[in-house]
């Protein structure tokens, strides 16, 4: 539930890692049947409950001083935005492509790189959701 609400509230780019890891969960777990059972639809309610939650606030804050407010969901702008489709992601600015790899993706695994690591060569469990899930997220 709080994966779904991240996901659907705060940064919707946490999906780019949340599916192949759900995928992993369903389908190399152990314990499937609770995990489609349980897992998929309490993801979907704490989602669902946050975008609800997010456009409520959001949507009286951004309002105009004096204006009537209009529904907002300011991730699924950034989403809109960013879509593949219109490909105006250009506006916010582009790099090289080597910079992705040289600097933007060593930042973000700082934390996260040593963790996964640690958790893989102490659960052997843990090392099949390490490598798929991971590699088809970067």
């Amino acid at each position: 539930a709080v994966l779904g609400a991240v996901v659907g509230a705060v940064r919707c780019d946490v999906a780019a890692v949340a599916i192949p890891l759900g995928l992993a969960w369903c389908f190399l777990g152990t314990d499937r049947c609770s995990l489609v059972r349980v897992a998929a639809p309490c993801t979907v309610l704490g989602g669902g409950l946050a975008i609800a939650l997010s456009v409520a606030a959001d949507s009286r804050l951004w309002a105009k001083p004096g204006a009537a407010p209009t529904w907002r969901w300011p991730e699924g702008e950034v989403v809109l935005f960013n879509n593949p489709v219109e490909n105006r992601s250009s506006a916010w600015g582009v790099m090289p492509r080597h910079w992705y790899v040289a600097s933007a993706l060593p930042r973000a695994l700082v934390g996260a790189l040593p963790l996964a690591l640690l958790g893989a060569a102490a659960d052997a469990k843990c090392r099949r959701f390490v490598v798929g899930p991971a590699a088809a997220s970067v």
